[in-house]
């Protein structure tokens, strides 16, 4: 395949891809708190999701090391989320049943955006014309595009026509996944690890240790938008016109600077960049809690440019240079399910409780002070190593 088809395909999985979480979970907030659902309540269903991202991911990645074929992996899996996507329809009235819903949807979606970026490294090793920033740059303008026009979408026509325009995105994507090529696994005989004794060796090294803590810091920045967001655009008086602005304007900055990452890397040092991205995940937190009205909180979601545009493509990179090349699918999803699970579950469970008892407010304040630490701690790390990269 051509490097422009290779990108072209590889672009079309991940904007569709994202753009189905968009139509689903960017809105579920909303559509959880139309049928009656308390913050604390939706909270929970929050944090079961954050759950199944943290173990499934890894055990998935470590699958596509050794077992099965990663294209085979991500193909079913998103084939599956397409009939358990409308299952919440008929369960949304009886929380154990919403909450299976949405977790097993978890499982078989919201753990593949960390299977669809190794997949993306994985293939870079044997085609390094496939150019991750650009694809996943172009995916973050469509994204944006869809949380736009989503939002007015859903408050013109129902919120629940998010399940029919998930399912929609989906075939794309399936569809697109379907002409990239099947990365062979390494085989458990070449190496002899076990899942277990692979991620025991990734957490004896100490550099990914410290990563992976920073990650799960700066992961409370992808929870609030995720959760609490949705929730202070409500209480100032907002739509889902609104909260579909607000993300339109976080995923379209963030683009710009994603299909320029390759620059900067090669300009940078990579711990640098991470240490700015901690930094600026803080500040896009303090601003949005600070905002006098609804224009400025959508506003300075441009800080999302560098709090993840340019820390996604940044950090795996890093974690491609400081871990072993035949376990780096295992790697990647275990750093980014610590990342964005881990974090989901203690942000989730913790800040609806504290949004519950002391409103969303203070959730804001508390998150971009602990994001703050990971910023801090990270810098001290790169201080005391001896190779910085």
């Amino acid at each position: 395949m051509s490097d422009r088809k290779l990108n072209r395909s590889f672009g079309i999985l991940q904007s569709f891809f994202l753009s189905a979480n968009c139509a689903y979970f960017s809105f579920l907030v909303v559509y959880l708190s139309a049928m009656g659902y308390t913050e604390a309540r939706i909270g929970l269903v929050m944090t079961l999701v954050s759950t199944v991202s943290v173990i499934t991911p890894s055990i998935l990645g470590y699958m596509a090391d050794y077992v099965i074929p990663i294209k085979q992996i991500v193909l079913f899996m998103l084939l599956i989320s397409i009939p358990l996507g409308f299952s919440l329809i008929f369960t949304v009235q009886i929380l154990p049943l919403a909450l299976v819903s949405i977790v097993l949807l978890g499982i078989s979606e919201r753990s593949m955006i960390n299977v669809v970026d190794s997949w993306g490294m994985k293939i870079r090793l044997t085609h390094p014309g496939l150019n991750y920033g650009l694809t996943r740059g172009i995916a973050s303008m469509a994204f944006a595009l869809a949380a736009l026009l989503l939002g007015r979408f859903y408050a013109a026509r129902g919120i629940q026509m998010m399940f029919w325009v998930h399912a929609l995105f989906l075939i794309v994507a399936v569809g697109a996944g379907f002409f990239l090529a099947n990365v062979p696994t390494v085989g458990r005989k070449q190496d002899g690890h076990s899942y277990f004794q692979t991620i025991w060796l990734l957490l004896h090294d100490r550099t990914y240790v410290i990563l992976l803590i920073c990650m799960c810091l700066h992961g409370l920045s992808t929870v609030t938008v995720h959760t609490f967001r949705p929730m202070l655009i409500e209480s100032m008086g907002g739509t889902s016109a609104h909260v579909g602005a607000a993300l339109f304007i976080q995923a379209g900055s963030e683009a710009p600077v994603m299909l320029a990452s390759a620059w900067f890397i090669r300009k940078f040092k990579v711990e640098r960049l991470l240490i700015l991205s901690f930094l600026f995940a803080a500040l896009r937190l303090l601003a949005t809690v600070i905002a006098p009205s609804l224009g400025w909180v959508i506003g300075v979601q441009v800080l999302q440019s560098i709090a993840y545009g340019l820390y996604l493509p940044v950090v795996l990179f890093y974690i491609s240079l400081i871990t072993r090349p035949e376990m780096r699918a295992t790697a990647i999803t275990l750093a980014t399910s610590v990342g964005f699970g881990l974090s989901g579950i203690l942000g989730n469970s913790l800040g609806g409780l504290l949004a519950q008892a002391r409103g969303v407010r203070s959730v804001y304040f508390l998150f971009s002070a602990l994001i703050f630490l990971a910023f801090i701690l990270f810098l001290i790390n790169t201080r005391l190593r001896r190779e910085p990269v």
